[in-house]
């Protein structure tokens, strides 16, 4: 959904999903739900790989064992982070850093804090700050903060694992800004007066919905401004059962194509007050428009049957 400003619309896509894990990459989130670090130890070359993959990244050999590592590290590289952007797991100024943790040979990436940013260096010895609630999540560890201890543990052999977690459940947010032209804005206020309103070719002499600065059919100026009204025809349907994201309303409901009277231009919108087993092309329907209109496509609240 999105807010209309002058000629711009914000917004958001957003999208749930759901990451399976493996074997691998959920045995390594286990093991943080219980404050543990694993690595991998490739049988091949000998790489110790934190996070592990279920292949050497270095060699390619499938064949390994699992290693406790960590948990104290030191950093490799490091960035601070003063732009604002989607996604970010702090709010700026923060850092942002690999860190080699004990026994491995690879780089883990999290944020560090509780010290000056100003002081952050290469080589600084650093430990994790766990959550007191872990759910089996790179989130489960908070951040990484200086270590008073600078004594570096080795690897050693892990026997037995737990694999908890298998999958990861999350939600993308995209934010969006669209800009919709010189046209929209009266089309969309012309909603917010109970009209609508749009363009007509000059050529062909079809209304073109919603208003565009050409034809399609015909590729001539659509200038002239016409108000379509507000009954028309049912030109197709269907009738909505399955949930899924973005649903302008919890199914059942029926979306249909209205071509306004004497046009050709199509509305798409919903149908209400019908039994959807009487529903058919070619039935005769109305808009009905919402008390509280704001200039938005959503002002024609349904099309209704109408009644002659």
């Amino acid at each position: 959904m999105g807010n209309e400003q002058g000629r711009f619309l914000y917004g958001a896509m957003e999208s749930p999903y759901t990451w399976s894990t493996g074997p691998v990459v959920g045995t390594f989130l286990t093991q943080l739900k219980y404050q543990e670090f694993l690595g991998r130890r490739c049988l091949k070359c000998e790489t110790i790989s934190c996070p592990p993959f279920d292949h050497c990244e270095k060699c390619g050999s499938f064949e390994a064992e699992w290693m406790e590592v960590g948990p104290g590290g030191t950093v490799r590289a490091v960035t601070i982070v003063h732009h604002c952007f989607s996604g970010q797991p702090a709010n700026p100024p923060y850092a942002l850093a690999l860190i080699q943790l004990d026994g491995t040979d690879t780089a883990l990436c999290h944020l560090i804090r509780e010290l000056d940013l100003a002081q952050i260096r290469i080589g600084e010895r650093v430990e994790p700050v766990f959550r007191d609630v872990r759910v089996g999540s790179l989130r489960d560890i908070e951040y990484f903060r200086p270590a008073p201890r600078r004594v570096i543990r080795k690897a050693h052999p892990r026997a037995t694992v737990r694999l908890e977690v298998q999958e990861v459940l999350g939600r993308e947010r995209i934010p969006f800004e669209y800009s919709y032209g010189r046209l929209y804005p009266r089309f969309y206020e012309g909603l917010r007066q109970k009209k609508i309103t749009t363009v007509k070719c000059s050529k062909c002499g079809k209304a073109i919905l919603p208003p565009r600065p050409y034809c399609g059919a015909c590729f001539a100026d659509a200038k002239k401004w016409v108000d379509l009204p507000e009954t028309g025809t049912v030109k197709t349907f269907t009738v909505v059962h399955q949930e899924f994201l973005g649903q302008p309303k919890k199914p059942p409901y029926c979306y249909v194509v209205v071509v306004p009277d004497g046009h050709v231009s199509e509305i798409h919108h919903l149908l209400e007050g019908a039994d959807y087993n009487e529903v058919r092309v070619g039935m005769r329907v109305k808009a009905v428009w919402n008390e509280d209109r704001r200039g938005t496509i959503w002002d024609i609240k349904y099309f209704k049957p109408l009644v002659t």
